[in-house]
């Protein structure tokens, strides 16, 4: 139960106070079950067909959450399933601990309480733990199927998995406004993506200080050489992949052609375009790796909710073992049937 949060948050889009919300229904199914489940035991004097047929629900219940839970499971589905669990775990949280208790003397009640809520909490912490690599190891498969290319292309978050707990449009629009100043030469958002640890690799590597305009800074100073007679710089700027089309007709054209005004001008659209350019490339790129990565984690969150499911159905069908070894004993206490 502690990762269906996880699930309505990130697979689900429910923020996090609403999923504490939408996982009341399953607090009121433990109280229903618990509150019926020890009404039923008075009236009956007995409590092991209780806690097996609560053991047996919850089977059932696990094994429904197994092959029903999806990405696109509905949420009403879901909300249902939670409701339907609260109602199994409640017989069997207050009906062990009345198995304890009416097994033991009177001035030892606090003892064997005592010991059962300590062997909850014991396997809790195992159970939560063991669970937890479930999750890790899913989470980790689907963001190496995501970014095949491994750290370079991926952001931090997505390499360690924290990124189920971030709010990813926030984090990556954050990212997208930086890419934007660095690339019109801010230098302090420059500094700030060198030193961000959720900025991609590859995306550090087409940034430079200074931006668009330190690159055609040094270009003008290139073009002008050409255009003055320099045939190596001519010959390289040509060679170049990188500069525009309407430049490389400039410097085709003959020495004296075009005047300084044209040149200026032509070389300041050329930046401009190459600006517009490059945001739209670094933003399209960083749209491209939030979906990825929203989806690969909706994925694994999914696959590892289900293992859990499925591995928490094996554990219950171990536990009817130990279930069928409890003694059917009548309720200590119970006051006898009015004639």
């Amino acid at each position: 139960m502690a990762f269906l949060p996880l699930y309505l948050q990130v697979v689900k889009g429910v923020s996090a106070s609403q999923s504490g919300v939408t996982v009341l229904p399953l607090t009121f199914g433990v109280i229903l079950g618990s509150v019926g489940g020890g009404q039923l035991a008075a009236r009956h004097g007995r409590y092991k067909g209780l806690v097996l047929g609560s053991a047996l629900f919850l089977l059932g219940i696990f094994l429904l959450f197994h092959f029903l839970l999806r990405v696109d499971t509905p949420l009403w589905l879901a909300v249902f399933l939670f409701f339907l669990t609260g109602l199994g775990l409640g017989p069997a949280q207050s009906l062990l601990n009345i198995a304890a208790q009416n097994d033991v003397p009177m001035n030892r009640l606090g003892s064997a309480t005592s010991a059962v809520q300590f062997m909850r909490q014991i396997g809790a912490t195992i159970g939560v733990a063991f669970l937890g690599t479930v999750l890790a190891g899913a989470l980790s498969d689907h963001l190496k199927a995501a970014f095949p290319q491994g750290a370079a292309g991926a952001p931090a978050l997505a390499r360690g998995g924290e990124g189920m707990a971030l709010d990813l449009d926030r984090e990556f629009a954050r990212l997208e406004d930086l890419l934007a100043r660095a690339l019109r030469g801010d230098e302090a958002a420059y500094r700030a993506l060198l030193q961000d640890p959720m900025v991609p690799k590859a995306y550090l590597q087409g940034l430079s200080p200074g931006g668009i305009p330190a690159r055609f800074a040094a270009l003008k100073e290139e073009v002008r050489a050409a255009l003055a007679g320099d045939e190596a710089a001519r010959r390289a700027l040509l060679q170049d992949p990188t500069l525009p089309e309407d430049l490389k007709a400039f410097l085709r054209a003959p020495r004296g052609a075009l005047g300084p005004e044209a040149v200026e001008a032509a070389l300041a659209q050329a930046e401009a375009r190459a600006l517009e350019e490059a945001t739209r490339q670094a933003v399209a790129g960083l749209e491209a790796a939030k979906a990825r990565l929203k989806e690969a984690l909706s994925l694994g969150i999914t696959e590892a909710l289900r293992r859990i499911f499925l591995y928490s159905a094996l554990f219950i069908l171990g536990a009817l073992f130990f279930v069928l070894l409890l003694p059917d004993r009548e309720l200590k206490g119970r006051p006898a049937p009015v004639e």
